[in-house]
């Protein structure tokens, strides 16, 4: 498992930029500590955005897991998961 503490923190921040807009809550409708779950397995484009890491060998479809980090860029989001190694694109995690 990751060591990282529970954070959310935009990686270029831009003072100019509506603060509601780095809010994960709005972005991608789930937080720290928040449960989700993969709604379907992501393709190449999907997980190659940003660098993130392969979910598809890590994480089941539909199966709860607690988020551990957020992190909010300009054009996508990274979450990390709990017991899980990697950083995944979180466009198809949902909270449930």
């Amino acid at each position: 498992m990751q060591n990282l503490t529970p954070m959310y923190r935009p990686k270029r921040y831009d003072p100019n930029r509506d603060p509601a807009q780095y809010d994960p809550i709005k972005v991608v409708g789930f937080d720290v500590g928040d449960t989700v779950i993969m709604t379907e397995k992501q393709d190449k484009d999907q997980i190659n955005w940003g660098g993130n890491d392969d979910p598809n060998r890590k994480v089941i479809v539909n199966k709860p897991y607690k988020v551990q980090a957020v992190e909010v860029h300009s054009w996508h989001t990274k979450v990390w998961l709990e017991r899980v190694t990697g950083v995944f694109n979180a466009v198809n995690f949902k909270r449930v």
